[in-house]
């Protein structure tokens, strides 16, 4: 399948957060066309996010190494392709030629630098969560299904983490080398504190127990938020929402309870859609008024439809479920 130039400029510019309303209006259009449209644009949004990330697990300094590049290739004869505008790419070509670039910059670092590059140890809790003993005594507590990696010279000059999923840390204090933490969207940096940080394929969300976060989007950390103890921040598409933190929910995958005291429905039926992980949708009658209906009520290891049931007693609202998600409506 071939893209033509517009689409490609679309989707570029929807990757690199400068399209506007109707770009990515017609790039979803063209999205939703087919399955295959979307397969071709998740493998390049894929690629994309892989180079942002390796980009910033190290401080590179582009332009300095690309000074240092051309210094390189300044005596060295190079083959020149004239390319025809309006000539149709390949999708592929395009997402070969851009794995080719990173690894002209991944070449370029190395030069810059002069160093070998670190490797990296994963864990993953498979079938159940898992507490992971870093280096430097930091703990994560690891929620089932997801994974994280550290660097093997974790500790030496700074902390650096890869997340995918969920997990919970209590990072020992060392103001001379900062925590990282990188995903797919965020960049979160920490001096020694405890936090959240959940991850999922259309945003990140950080929830502070103790100490002070900063919480950044990955390809742009000068858009960034600052937490502290009780605050919570959602990143969804290049924007932050924050908010105070109601109840210690947020962990519990970890305690296998959740608590809830007079809390408001639209904060409840968060929590309970997190620890679930299943979808649960309000009306828009009842999304109005979500904030003034409360729940008083503790929930120990009972499945999800035991639950919805008791809140549909406490509240009087109807609660459907088709194809394993929930509707609340009046």
């Amino acid at each position: 399948m071939e893209l033509n130039e517009n689409i490609m400029q679309l989707i570029i510019r929807s990757l690199n957060r400068e399209a506007s309303a109707e770009e990515h209006a017609e790039l979803e259009a063209w999205i939703n066309e087919s399955a295959a449209n979307r397969q071709e644009y998740e493998v390049y949004r894929k690629l994309w996010e892989d180079s942002a990330t390796m980009i910033a697990d190290y401080d590179f300094d582009t332009t300095a190494a690309w000074n240092e590049v051309q210094k390189k290739i300044q005596h060295t004869p190079a083959e020149v392709i004239s390319i025809r505008r309006g000539t149709l790419y390949s999708f592929r070509k395009m997402a070969v030629a851009a794995a080719i670039l990173i690894f002209i910059l991944a070449g370029a670092y190395y030069i810059f630098f002069s160093g070998p590059t670190s490797e990296w140890e994963t864990m993953a809790a498979n079938d159940s969560n898992k507490r992971i003993a870093l280096p430097d005594g930091s703990i994560v507590l690891l929620r089932k299904g997801s994974s994280l990696s550290y660097a093997n010279d974790y500790g030496n000059k700074d902390r650096r983490i890869r997340l995918a999923g969920e997990g919970y840390f209590q990072v020992e204090p060392n103001p001379q080398k900062p925590f990282r933490i990188s995903t797919s969207h965020a960049l979160v940096e920490v001096l020694g504190t405890s936090f959240l940080v959940r991850s999922d394929e259309t945003s990140d969300q950080v929830v502070v127990n103790t100490g002070r976060v900063k919480f950044a989007e990955l390809n742009d950390t000068s858009v960034n938020v600052i937490l502290t103890k009780g605050q919570k921040a959602a990143l969804t598409h290049s924007k932050f929402a924050r908010d105070t933190v109601l109840n210690n929910n947020y962990l519990a995958w970890e305690s296998e309870t959740l608590t809830f005291h007079n809390t408001p429905l639209r904060q409840a039926v968060e929590d309970i859609s997190s620890y679930y992980q299943v979808p649960i949708q309000l009306t828009d009658e009842v999304a109005q008024k979500a904030d003034s209906i409360t729940l008083k009520a503790e929930f120990r290891k009972q499945t999800i439809d035991q639950v919805m049931d008791e809140i549909q007693l406490m509240t009087g609202l109807k609660i459907t479920k088709e194809n394993g998600n929930f509707t609340i409506s009046e």
